[in-house]
């Protein structure tokens, strides 16, 4: 029993930011296209929004009002905030994925950082443009 607390307390009381696999992707953001990028983004925005439907109508549900304790709808309300405040997210940066805000500062291009240039996607390591 004394394990079991000292894990509950240490939840409670100390911020871990959780591994996030989308975080990860996104941090190789200028390995895609930016169309694709757009739209990935948007679709993900959709979702999360779709997500935070379907908890807005089990929070609105008697499930939820009758046969559970009311502290799972109140973690119900932070999935909810959480998608939300995500998809508000995923529809800014989409927007200024679209404007060509350049994703690297100059000092960093040609250091090993290959972005993907819409008119000239790489291909087996060569530029399509390339004259031979």
């Amino acid at each position: 029993m004394d394990e079991f607390e000292t894990l509950l307390r240490d939840q409670w009381w100390q911020l871990r930011t959780p591994t996030d696999p989308f975080a990860a992707a996104f941090s190789f953001l200028p390995a895609m296209p930016r169309d694709e990028a757009v739209a990935a983004l948007r679709n993900r925005a959709r979702l999360l929004r779709a997500a935070s439907a379907s908890m807005a109508a089990s929070l609105e549900s008697d499930w939820i009002r009758t046969s559970k304790p009311v502290h799972v709808a109140w973690l119900f309300e932070l999935w909810q905030s959480r998608a939300d405040a995500e998809a508000t997210w995923c529809d800014r940066i989409a927007e200024r994925v679209e404007s060509g805000i350049p994703y690297l500062p100059e000092g960093l291009a040609g250091q090993g950082w290959a972005v993907v240039d819409d008119a000239r996607r790489p291909s087996n390591g060569t530029d399509e443009t390339d004259e031979k």
